[in-house]
């Protein structure tokens, strides 16, 4: 700090360190160098930059010097001087440097170049080889779209280093208030070894809302600024659409739709949270008349089904479907995003969908379902288990908090008939399971399963009698928040797609340098004069103002186009969809290229190396403590003719000339008077 004080810097920061080598009023370097040698400065970064040999020029431009590159290439740098050198002689190579190489060669492996040249390189480490006391927060998971008073999850990751077993705090906030919705405490790992935290809220009130995951700042910790993060989230009280079809009325049907029937859609809004409409296959014509919510046939065009949200698929006969309709209900799912939920029953769902357009929507194959044998009595109940996913699923957290969920679900009993499925697909997750039966494998029954289908989310039940918690008091309203909760996550996607019927959308928001950016156009529905061989282009434009079109190609399937892009630049970019032309338009968006996270996250000095690097080139390596002993170790300069003098023309002086000739006539004396001549 001393020394930085006195070459009038203010902070002690590494930078200023390397500063108050080079100048200073006593202990400066660039006036010594500039004596004793051609010396040519550089600035290293992203790329090796040729200073000015003015001495008074670069002494007042060193001060006001900020590093400002994102990336640290110092190995390419090296190489970089060293080209530029071109085989003049070169004394030695000084580097003040903390080593961190962010991108590209390290100075080790561009030493090598160096000892072939015979420059050794003389290396200053600046900082501290014990990682620095810092903590972040990254990659923020959540939904884009919720209702109001559904668990939304926002899982993020922290990463700390110079914390290791230290507790710290992490909180959820609005952006417009300082009120806490949700706080944790955790015990922070070794460095570099990723955390991942979850916080839950139920939010009370719609409207899009800016929220902040933030850790708070700890002790010594060197940038605060990396400790939040933000997410905008669509919060929405609309009423949701739900179609439910069953072949005859079931205990689980009737009581379902006396649920949804009189559902609200909170505690502080009475309106209707469900529009419902049923189809009841095995109902007399007057049915149509008696409820309001019945009609007698399945929607037949696209258009009619693809106004509901979610569908509540329940034992259908699907002699009274036709495979027109089972198409148009996957596409619903793929497609559309709409929800749909598979309730299992003894007649048809699932097994009677084996060879329909249906079948690759169920979570696990259905050749392989079995159901429980009707001559067999059903004397004995279970409680469906919650897996640690089914856990953490926002459908099935009924407490407000983990272990209140925990308990809700222990007490959650009456099943008795469960449909075995043992093999369930790769992508399926298995949400709750039975708590003692097992398939030939060892591994439990799946209860409860879900899986994502395109655009679309699938729930499949193997069980049917859920209605059983809605009968005790204390249970009905688990049940209630239990369907509640599940139509509204399967809805979601739906009504996002509602609102863009084309969006643009990226993999991430935020990318690193050298990371691939996937661009994605999805089209709800294919409008007029968009065929299958029609491509699309994007134009992708930096904040700088600098473009470039990207085109995107159609995927299998139609819905989607897709393309890619490497090697953009920091900053933040915009893009828009230049063709086919598509009304409405969809949204330009936005995404963000920053340096790598390891120019923050890799503060310490790589002095093993520098070490490494200063060996190779038989030079030497010091540390900030021993810099005063590189001038007395510099090697001696060799001289180079810099330019030729001109000529003197001496024959034209006569002075010269009489000289020339009274030497001569000496010579001649003294040659005859030896008798030589």
């Amino acid at each position: 700090e001393r020394r930085v004080a006195r070459a009038g810097l203010e902070a002690a920061t590494r930078l200023n360190l390397g500063k108050s080598l080079l100048i200073g009023p006593d202990q400066g370097w660039l006036r010594d160098l500039t004596d004793r040698y051609h010396l040519k400065p550089f600035y290293v970064g992203k790329e090796a930059v040729r200073q000015s040999t003015d001495l008074d020029a670069w002494e007042a431009d060193l001060p006001q010097r900020a590093a400002t590159d994102e990336t640290s290439r110092l190995g390419v740098c090296l190489l970089q001087i060293l080209q530029a050198q071109r085989g003049r002689p070169t004394a030695a190579i000084i580097l003040l440097t903390d080593g961190a190489t962010t991108s590209g060669a390290t100075l080790s492996e561009a030493a090598e170049f160096a000892r072939k040249r015979a420059i050794p390189l003389l290396l200053v480490g600046i900082g501290n080889e014990s990682p620095p006391r810092d903590a972040l927060v990254t990659d923020l998971l959540t939904d884009d779209v919720v209702f109001v008073d559904d668990v939304v999850n926002f899982d993020f990751t922290v990463r700390a280093s110079g914390y290791a077993g230290q507790p710290a705090t992490v909180q959820l906030r609005r952006q417009d208030s300082s009120l806490v919705l949700a706080d944790r405490s955790i015990v922070l790992t070794e460095a570099g070894t990723p955390q991942t935290v979850r916080l839950t809220h139920r939010p009370e009130d719609e409207g899009v809302v800016e929220y902040v995951i933030e850790l708070l700042p700890l002790d010594g910790e060197i940038n605060a600024d990396n400790n939040r993060l933000t997410k905008r989230i669509d919060v929405r009280d609309s009423k949701i659409r739900v179609l439910m079809v069953q072949a005859y009325p079931s205990y689980e049907y009737r009581s379902l739709k006396d649920l949804l029937g009189r559902a609200v859609k909170s505690t502080r809004n009475a309106d209707k949270a469900v529009d419902l409409t049923t189809i009841l296959q095995s109902a007399d014509v007057e049915h149509t008349d008696q409820d309001a919510t019945a009609q007698t046939d399945f929607p037949v065009t696209r258009d009619e089904l693809f106004a509901f949200d979610v569908v509540i698929f329940g034992d259908v006969n699907p002699a009274f479907l036709g495979h027109a309709i089972l198409e148009n209900l996957a596409t619903f799912v793929t497609d559309r995003g709409g929800g749909i939920v598979f309730l299992s029953g003894s007649q048809f769902t699932p097994r009677a969908y084996r060879d329909t357009p249906l079948a690759p929507l169920f979570p696990f194959a259905l050749e392989s379902a079995v159901i429980p044998n009707p001559e067999i009595p059903l004397t004995e109940t279970f409680s469906l288990l919650p897996t640690p996913l089914g856990l953490e699923t926002p459908h099935l957290q009924l407490g407000d908090s983990p272990a209140n969920t925990k308990a809700i679900w222990r007490n959650l009993d009456g099943m008795d008939w469960l449909l075995e499925t043992p093999e369930v697909k790769p992508a399926a997750r298995i949400l709750a399971i039975h708590p003692t039966r097992s398939n030939p494998s060892g591994e439990p029954l799946p209860a409860i399963l879900m899986q994502f289908v395109g655009a679309g989310k699938v729930v499949a039940h193997n069980m049917d009698a859920t209605y059983r918690w809605s009968r005790h008091a204390d249970r009905r309203q688990h049940y209630d928040r239990y369907w509640l909760q599940m139509l509204r996550y399967l809805s979601r996607g739906k009504l996002l797609s509602e609102d863009q019927q084309a969006q643009l959308v990226t993999d991430r928001n935020e990318y690193q340098t050298g990371d691939t950016v996937r661009i994605s156009l999805r089209l709800a529905t294919s409008p007029n004069g968009i065929g299958d061989e029609t491509p699309a282009t994007v134009m992708v434009e930096h904040s700088h103002g600098s473009r470039r079109e990207v085109g995107l190609s159609r995927d299998e399937g139609g819905g989607t186009f897709s393309g890619s892009l490497d090697d953009l630049e920091p900053g933040v970019y915009r893009i828009w969809l230049v063709s086919p032309q598509i009304s409405p338009q969809p949204a330009a968006h936005t995404l963000r290229v920053v340096a790598p996270q390891s120019e923050l996250v890799h503060l310490q000095m790589n002095a093993s190396d520098l070490k490494l690097a200063a060996k190779k080139s038989r030079g030497r390596f010091y540390s900030i403590h021993t810099a005063d002993r590189l001038l007395r170790d510099l090697p001696r300069g060799r001289q180079v003719p810099i330019e030729s003098l001109p000529a003197i023309p001496i024959w034209n002086s006569p002075i010269l000339a009489g000289l020339f000739v009274a030497l001569i006539s000496l010579e001649w004396l003294l040659r005859r008077r030896a008798g030589m001549v």
